[in-house]
């Protein structure tokens, strides 16, 4: 499949990212729990290729450090990975349905923050009360929202054809 992600699809994307991940976090309770960086990321390593896949990981993960003030790299690390692996999985295995994206963007969700986790610990930093419940939720809320912002994006981009307009 040919890149279908322009760079100011991909600026549009992280500055919308970005943006709504900052004013989320600041006034909307409970927001912490969608990760919007990382619903980016696999769309933009879906539809491109896996390098333009993992470099926006990397820029989307460190402008994420960055919002939450988390050590700089974690981020980076996690999203690098899952924009590079999101396009071998798509040419892997089928998920075009609400469901099998949802179930896909959950498990990244949940690989993401155990990977994040598991290297604040290497780090030194102490593993937080209520950790796993978090993931769980997180991975729950990331991947119905992702599957819906997936659909909704599919649709304004890919526009389904006409055909009463095809003569014969």
């Amino acid at each position: 499949m040919p890149a279908v992600i322009r760079a100011h699809e991909i600026a549009a994307f992280l500055v919308l990212a970005a943006g709504l991940d900052l004013l989320m976090a600041n006034y909307v309770p409970g927001a912490g729990y969608l990760d919007l960086p990382l619903i980016a990321v696999l769309y933009i390593g879906w539809y491109s290729s896996p390098v333009k896949g993992g470099v926006c990981g990397l820029l989307f993960g460190l402008v994420q450090d960055r919002v939450l003030g988390l050590p700089l790299g974690l981020n980076g690390l996690t999203k690098t990975l899952v924009g590079f692996s999101a396009y071998y999985l798509n040419h892997l295995v089928m998920l075009e349905g609400v469901l099998g994206r949802c179930i896909m963007i959950a498990v990244f969700s949940l690989v993401d923050g155990a990977v994040i986790n598991g290297l604040r610990s290497a780090l030194g930093q102490p593993p937080r009360l209520g950790l796993v419940p978090d993931l769980v939720i997180r991975a729950i809320v990331t991947g119905i929202s992702g599957s819906i912002l997936f659909s909704m994006i599919d649709r304004i981009k890919f526009s389904p054809a006409d055909f009463r307009k095809i003569e014969s």
